[in-house]
């Protein structure tokens, strides 16, 4: 975490944890139309790929899908806040302001990790903590589902959906900035 001083050279503690605002990022975070639509959208590229039901009961499979992206998703952004609310820690994802394309990707990938602290860096351990226990608490809930789901493969996507949340956070303005470029659409 950078030192910040005022201009009077004295040193500027960094913000304190606030709950209020925290409280209102995890109930968007767990149910927002956005995490709505990702939990249909995912339901439907699940689906596409593994099917493990009998045909004639996809439509089924496809909530039973949607219903189980959801409880997760649930069950993941309350497993960080309890952690991050335990821990006053701040797992918001935050640009580098880094330049170079190397650069920007390494610290995007520490920064899944690793979050600024109020003494320096410290471990994202809310992150780590729900992505490895929400896959053992569903563990034995699979509506649709012959067996239950191995919680390995779900801790690596867990984990791999916070490295791409901390690349997007990195990247998302170039992105948005070449797409406007490329199709001539104006600044908003």
């Amino acid at each position: 975490m950078k030192v910040r001083t005022n201009p009077d050279g004295e040193l500027i503690p960094p913000p304190r944890y606030d709950i209020k605002e925290h409280a209102k990022q995890y109930f968007w975070k767990a149910a927002s139309p956005t995490a709505i639509g990702i939990a249909g959208a995912t339901g439907a590229i699940s689906l596409s790929i593994r099917n493990e039901v009998l045909p004639g009961s996809t439509t089924q499979n496809y909530w039973d899908r949607i219903q189980t992206n959801l409880v997760r998703n649930g069950v993941l952004q309350a497993t960080e806040f309890t952690a991050s609310a335990f821990l006053q820690q701040d797992e918001t994802f935050h640009r580098s302001m880094k330049t170079g394309l190397g650069p920007r990707m390494g610290s995007a990938l520490y920064r899944t990790f690793v979050v600024p602290g109020r003494d320096g860096d410290e471990l994202a351990m809310p992150r780590i903590a729900a992505a490895i226990t929400t896959p053992w608490i569903l563990k034995t809930y699979h509506p649709g589902l012959a067996q239950p789901q191995d919680p390995w493969p779900q801790i690596g996507w867990l984990v791999a959906r916070y490295v791409a949340q901390s690349y997007w956070t990195e990247f998302k303005p170039d992105i948005e900035a070449g797409f406007r470029k490329a199709f001539h659409l104006p600044k908003h």
